[in-house]
């Protein structure tokens, strides 16, 4: 077989290597997240999913806004702080469980028994942060507290009134947590020009005094946490 008649330059063309066609514009930002399925027997209770979903959204926003502006402090100050406000609600809960847990022993005691029937309802709930599942957590418990205040209201062991309070009182704890939420977000925009946002960052925000806001925040979990041990 005859050789094959390829020639080669003597003197290559390029200098070197060519220059690389790798570009990064940043590092990957990723987090897991997961969800929890709660079941729900009450329909008053189930209706609460709504602003749960907008609690854990808020919470969320405040959290990553404060991680872009680069100040994790203030995140953990954040986090001291609406813990304080679910565990007060937590409390409550549990205050007013121990009292239908009594109660219930004492229907019990006069021979009644309870049934549940029908199937309850499914709330998946995506777990973005701590506070969420606290939250998911204290949903059960509120329906908890509903599922006995019905079973004393169809044994006439408390009336209408005595029912309405308590389970306004339950549902209330859902809507407080939310509206301590709510209310933050506007005093930090309002009182500091600070709004949390996927928008902001620390090249945005340059004017903003995050001293004064850490020590508000400060503030409002010494506040929320004397209205847990008070």
């Amino acid at each position: 077989m005859d050789k094959l008649a390829i020639k080669l330059n003597t003197a290559p063309k390029t200098t070197g290597l060519r220059p690389s066609n790798v570009n990064t514009k940043a590092g990957p930002r990723t987090r897991i997240v997961y969800s929890k399925p709660i079941k729900i027997n009450h329909g008053q209770v189930f209706s609460k999913y709504k602003i749960v979903e907008r609690i854990a959204r808020n919470t969320v926003v405040i959290i990553s806004s404060f991680y872009r502006c680069k100040h994790p402090d203030a995140k953990d100050l954040f986090d001291d702080y609406i813990s304080s406000v679910i565990d007060a609600q937590k409390e409550s809960v549990a205050n007013q469980k121990a009292e239908l847990v009594k109660a219930l022993k004492q229907a019990e005691q006069k021979g009644f028994k309870f049934d549940l029937q029908g199937n309850p309802a499914t709330i998946d709930i995506v777990i973005s942060n701590p506070h969420v599942h606290q939250v998911a957590d204290l949903l059960v418990n509120i329906d908890e507290n509903i599922d006995m205040l019905t079973k004393l209201s169809v044994i006439d062991l408390i009336n209408d009134d005595v029912y309405q309070q308590h389970e306004k009182f339950a549902l209330y704890c859902i809507d407080y947590i939310d509206k301590s939420l709510t209310v933050l977000l506007q005093r930090l925009n309002k009182e500091f020009s600070f709004k949390p946002n996927k928008s902001v960052s620390k090249n945005n925000t340059s004017d903003v005094d995050f001293t004064k806001i850490k020590a508000f925040l400060k503030e409002l979990h010494s506040d929320a946490s004397t209205a847990v041990t008070g």
